[in-house]
């Protein structure tokens, strides 16, 4: 839609009181527009996703493709529903979950993991799992109940990084933003968390956060949603300032060094306790997804914070990401 309102497209799932997720603009590396969203096909499991697949339409919204994972059987190759990156037509990173027992803590425990492939030509040329990674685990802090199956990472967003082409990863449940290799699958370095690697001071620390994306001038962004409830049996040396709101964080990072050069915060007016987004414009404005706050759905926010637009919801609904585009 307009700014103004004026709605130029919309899709509703053809399956009732199914979802629709993450719509957006993708630009592929020949400079094409594509429009992706994740439609939900699956009742929703008990954990925070859905099952689907990604539909992909042309620059006039037309439908062109639907994406799914490559595994042996149907449901195994189904998405699910946080993020996905379009580079070409025929190459692509999808993101899905599998199941597996673990031994956490002397229990045997049933685990939920993330499976990432790098998808080309129907071929998958790169393969990632959180399973192959039994430290993240440690990290976690929701790995306490034994009693469900455990999501102890879930992913939320993920980004290519064009300095190296590696990948960057926001994993929740870990409070933690995570640079992978995008050859090896080697976890380079850890940006929050109980292991982070950048030596975050406690105003830094964010937690339960969202959408991590690399601003034009080098930062490295995020929606900082600070939930409040950690569980403190998981949390162990991990610790943070207790705020009111959530907000808008920004470091410039020197990887090598593994230092903060900078760093930034914009606080926000609402709390959201899931959900959410911020990604810089390229007027140097931030558009603000307020995801699980009822309401207020987005802003555009100057250099300082300050309001230049806001859209509302109805309190019944509200929005996973918020994106503008000229």
């Amino acid at each position: 839609m307009t700014t103004d309102g004026t709605i130029e497209f919309y899709h509703t799932n053809p399956i009732k009181n199914y979802g629709i997720s993450d719509f957006k603009r993708q630009k592929l590396t020949d400079g094409s527009i594509r429009y992706t969203f994740m439609q939900q096909t699956k009742p929703m499991p008990p954990y925070a996703w859905w099952y689907g697949k990604l539909i992909v339409l042309d620059e006039n919204f037309q439908k062109i493709n639907e994406l799914s994972l490559i595994a042996p059987t149907a449901d195994e190759g189904l998405i699910e529903n946080h993020d996905s990156l379009l580079l070409t037509d025929n190459h692509y990173i999808l993101t899905g979950y599998r199941q597996r027992k673990e031994r956490i803590n002397g229990r045997e425990s049933s685990v939920v993991t993330l499976l990432l492939q790098e998808i080309k030509n129907n071929r998958v040329i790169f393969e990632w799992n959180s399973g192959d990674h039994p430290e993240l685990i440690k990290e976690s802090l929701t790995a306490c109940n034994y009693k469900k199956d455990l999501d102890y990472v879930h992913f939320n967003s993920m980004i290519i990084d064009p300095s190296d082409n590696n990948l960057i990863l926001s994993f929740r449940h870990t409070s933690a933003i995570y640079k992978i290799d995008r050859k090896t699958g080697e976890i380079i370095w850890r940006l929050g968390g109980k292991n982070d690697d950048f030596g975050l001071t406690p105003e830094q620390r964010f937690n339960f956060q969202h959408t991590a994306s690399l601003t034009n001038d080098g930062y490295l962004m995020l929606y900082d949603n600070h939930t409040a409830e950690i569980n403190t049996e998981c949390a162990g040396n991990f610790s943070f300032l207790p705020r009111k709101t959530s907000r808008i964080l920004k470091f410039k990072l020197d990887e090598k060094n593994k230092k903060i050069l900078n760093w930034q915060e914009i606080p926000l007016s609402v709390y959201s306790e899931f959900m959410g987004n911020v990604f810089e414009t390229e007027d140097k404005t931030y558009i603000v997804g307020y995801g699980s706050n009822k309401g207020k759905a987005a802003e555009e926010l100057d250099k300082d914070g300050t309001p230049l637009w806001t859209f509302k919801l109805p309190d019944n609904l509200f929005t996973y990401r918020v994106y503008k585009y000229r």
